[in-house]
């Protein structure tokens, strides 16, 4: 879905594919650039536009392999809006065994070394969720409350059966930063939250000297991904190129 792709006219059902594939991919670029975005306005441009490309698939009878960003920041919202409309019917899909799920496809990577390509190629349009901190950092990067940002901090890591929270997590990490603005002390309305006090990308991370979170981040996905993945490949760890028989 992430290649250019041409609609000739006896194919006119994937016209509204492609639309919703725009609409979550560009819209995802535009809104992450703007410094205005409202938050939560990201959040509903990505689960409508997510929502109808599995529904679409669903009505269809056709297999969608969806990847590059923003698909694989949503694993969690991928899993529960299949488990919502996937399913001999409603009464099955209520157990937790009869609930299905998305195919998995793993690509492996050295995180340290796709986290220093990644900055140095992409950096400036890739990002990720904030560490967590008592208290958000300010769009500059300074410091706010008690928290350095050249020390060593810790991250809330994937939930291993949900796969929810965690730095790529971005549903979750908007909802967070809503819930603990709203229940903030520091003033005694409600806090607005701006969308680079919820992520910040790769380029600024590496200047904050956050690579070790980058580095972190990238492996705690990918350890909990791999035990949900049907097959993992790590293709930086083979020096030849793949053959048949290593699939």
């Amino acid at each position: 879905l992430s290649c250019h792709v041409s609609i000739s006219p006896s194919q006119t059902r994937y016209t509204s594919l492609l639309q919703h594939h725009k609409n979550i991919s560009k819209g995802f670029l535009s809104l992450m650039r703007k410094k205005d975005t409202d938050p939560v306005e990201l959040k509903h441009h990505l689960l409508d536009n997510l929502e109808k490309i599995i529904v679409w698939g669903k009505q269809n009878r056709v297999g969608l392999a969806l990847h590059d960003t923003p698909y694989p920041n949503l694993i969690p919202e991928i899993l529960k809006i299949v488990q919502k409309h996937y399913g001999n019917n409603a009464n099955e899909a209520k157990t937790i065994s009869a609930k299905p799920k998305p195919i998995i496809i793993l690509s492996e990577r050295n995180a340290k070394e796709f986290v220093e390509r990644r900055t140095r190629n992409h950096g400036s349009y890739s990002w990720i969720c904030r560490p967590e901190t008592n208290n958000y950092m300010n769009s500059t990067g300074t410091s706010i409350g008690d928290f350095a940002s050249t020390s060593p901090f810790n991250f809330e890591k994937m939930n291993e059966t949900t796969l929810e929270r965690g730095a790529f997590d971005f549903i979750s990490c908007i909802n967070h930063a809503n819930i603990s603005a709203r229940f903030s002390t520091n003033s005694a309305s409600s806090q607005s939250i701006e969308i680079d006090q919820i992520f910040y990308s790769f380029t600024k991370a590496d200047q904050l000297k956050h690579r070790q979170y980058l580095i972190d981040a990238v492996e705690n996905y990918q350890h909990n991904m791999r035990n949900e993945a049907i097959f993992s490949y790590n293709v930086f760890d083979k020096r030849n190129k793949t053959k048949v028989n290593d699939l």
